[in-house]
């Protein structure tokens, strides 16, 4: 969706199935379309990405669900 488009945007969603390899892939595809002062939202289940790219603005878990608040290191 995001790559023709070249738009960025403020404020990105991302919460895939949690028992695939989706949310690395859709973190590296995305951080292009981030704003310059732009977050990421994130949903995981035990395996946390590589977020080394990322600063983690805010970390918490529900139950066995974790989430974050995402935003590029400069």
């Amino acid at each position: 969706f995001a790559a023709p488009s070249g738009r960025r945007f403020d404020l990105i969603f991302l919460d895939p199935p949690y028992n695939s390899d989706l949310l690395e892939q859709s973190l590296r595809l995305i951080t292009p379309h981030l704003a310059v002062d732009g977050v990421i939202y994130i949903e995981y289940h035990q395996n946390k990405p590589d977020l080394s790219q990322f600063n983690i603005l805010k970390h918490s878990q529900a139950g066995s669900v974790n989430y974050a608040l995402l935003n590029l290191k400069e």
